[in-house]
């Protein structure tokens, strides 16, 4: 049988949260359950008004890409709220994902 396939034993016994943070840190599944998170916490941190004029267009390497559909919304987002909602999401996330909101006009 190949060692290969065959773990390592560890040298003492692991926490089974270690265990899984390494796997999915290994697998790459953490960054998709990164942005499934913030796409569940997104209406419930910025609230009911500011999620119905937005929407998650894209989330790459802890950039957050929002589109809003009014330039009214979009001032308030962009001039005045971004740190705060950005501060929020990573408080309520299981980790630091977000690093920086882009917010952009979408008015189709």
């Amino acid at each position: 049988m190949s060692s290969d396939l065959v773990p390592e034993r560890p040298k003492s016994p692991e926490h089974i949260k270690d265990v899984l943070k390494r796997y999915l840190r290994q697998t790459g599944l953490s960054r998709k359950l990164g942005k499934k998170e913030i796409l569940v916490l997104w209406p419930e941190v910025v609230g009911p008004d500011i999620a119905a004029h937005t929407r998650i267009a894209a989330f790459r390497k802890g950039i957050l890409s929002v589109a809003v559909d009014s330039s009214a919304h979009f001032y308030e987002l962009n001039a005045f709220l971004k740190e705060e909602i950005r501060e929020k999401l990573n408080q309520h996330a299981s980790k630091q994902f977000v690093s920086k909101i882009n917010f952009h006009l979408d008015l189709v």
